[in-house]
C-alpha cells in the first residue's frame, strides 16, 4: 500500500467485517495507524458499502481480498453494480485450509492412536472434520455464483487450481504475496544475532475464535508452557528469546505472560533477519524464515490441537 501511495495513487481500505462477521466487529478494534491517517473506514451495511464505492472516482479500481465464500457473494455483487473495476487477489499468502492428514503405519496403529489413545476428544474431531468438509462444498458451489474479476491478481499455478471462473472473461496478472517485497527491502546480514524469534499468533485472544466458535486457548497454560520451552532454550544456546508480535494482538494483554520477554510490533521481518532461531507453530511469517534461510523449530501443545483440531 506505501508504495501506491508514494505514486500519488489515493488508497482507502473499506474494513466489511460489521457486514460479514459482526460479532467480531463488535469486539475487535484494530490498533491500526492506518485509521488515523484517514486510509480506513468501516461500511456497516451493503448500503453503506455502496455509498463508499460510488464516492470514490469513476477511474477507481475495488480489490477484493475476502475469498468466495457465500458471505462475500452480494459484496462483490455490490462493486459490480457500482461500475467500478473487481478484481481478486490470489496470491498464496495463506496456506491451504486442508484438515490433518491421516498418519500412514498399519490400520492397527491408526486405530489404537485415534481410538484409545485420542477417545475423549474422537467425536470433536470428527464433527470438526465434517464441518470442514462441509463448508468447503458451500464454498465451492458459491464460487459459481460469484461475479466474475475483471482483473485476477494471482501467485501461481497453485493459487487459482481452485477457482472456478472462466479464465476467458478476465486477465490475470502474476504476482506474488506481499511477504517477499518486505523480504526484498530488508537489510540482510551474513549472521544472525544471538537471538531466538518467536512468532506469535495471539491463540489466546485472538478475534476469529468470534466466528470460528472455538474457544481461545487458555493464557495461562499456554505462555506457561512456552516460557518452559523458551527457559529451555535460552538455556542451552545462551541465546535470548523475543516475542515478534502479532498484527492483531493487544501488546499490554500478552505482555502480562511473557516472563518479562520483549515483545515487540511490526518488526517481525527485521527480527527474523537478525535472528538464528524462528519457532512458532503455523504463522505465515514463516514465509521469512525460509526467505532469510534460518532454522525453525516448529512446536505443538495440547492447548493448541484443542483450539485448531490439527496436530503438529
Amino acid at each position: 500500500m506505501q508504495s501506491l501511495i508514494e505514486q500519488d495513487i489515493v488508497v482507502q481500505i473499506i474494513d466489511v467485517g460489521p457486514i460479514i462477521y459482526p460479532k467480531m466487529a463488535a469486539a475487535y478494534n484494530p490498533r491500526d495507524a492506518l485509521q488515523d491517517e484517514g486510509h480506513l473506514a468501516r461500511a456497516d451495511s451493503l448500503e453503506d458499502l455502496r455509498l463508499r464505492i460510488q464516492s470514490c472516482s469513476d477511474r477507481c479500481a475495488v480489490i477484493s481480498y475476502l475469498g468466495f465464500g457465500t458471505e462475500t457473494i452480494e459484496i462483490h455483487r455490490t462493486v459490480k453494480t457500482s461500475g467500478r473495476l473487481l478484481l481478486y487477489e490470489q496470491v498464496n499468502a495463506l496456506p491451504p485450509d486442508e484438515p490433518s492428514p491421516v498418519e500412514s503405519g498399519s490400520l492397527l496403529a491408526r486405530l489404537r492412536k485415534y481410538f484409545f489413545q485420542d477417545i475423549s476428544s474422537l467425536p470433536q474431531r470428527v464433527w470438526r472434520s465434517i464441518r470442514f468438509r462441509m463448508r468447503r462444498d458451500r464454498d465451492s458451489g458459491a464460487q459459481l455464483v460469484q461475479p466474475a474479476p475483471d482483473l485476477l491478481i494471482a501467485g501461481g499455478l497453485l493459487s487459482v487450481s481452485h477457482l472456478q471462473f472462466d479464465s476467458d472473461r478476465f486477465r490475470t496478472i502474476w504476482a506474488h504475496a506481499m511477504d517477499y517485497d518486505q523480504y526484498l527491502a530488508t537489510p540482510k546480514t551474513d549472521r544472525g544475532e544471538p537471538l531466538i524469534v518467536m512468532l506469535d499468533e495471539n491463540f489466546a485472544f485472538h478475534p476469529e475464535f468470534l466466528i470460528h466458535k472455538n474457544r481461545p486457548a487458555d493464557p495461562e497454560t499456554y505462555y506457561g508452557t512456552l516460557n518452559r520451552l523458551f527457559d529451555h532454550l535460552e538455556e542451552s544456546t545462551g541465546w535470548k528469546v523475543v516475542i515478534a508480535a502479532h498484527p492483531r494482538s493487544d501488546p499490554d494483554q500478552i505482555s502480562a505472560f511473557l516472563a518479562g520477554r520483549p515483545l515487540v510490533i511490526d518488526k517481525t521481518i527485521e527480527l527474523v533477519q537478525k535472528s538464528r532461531l524462528v519457532v512458532g507453530h503455523a504463522s505465515t511469517a514463516f514465509n521469512y524464515a525460509v526467505l532469510c534461510r534460518k532454522p525453525t523449530l516448529f512446536v505443538t501443545m495440547d492447548q493448541i490441537e484443542h483450539v485448531t483440531g490439527k496436530r503438529g
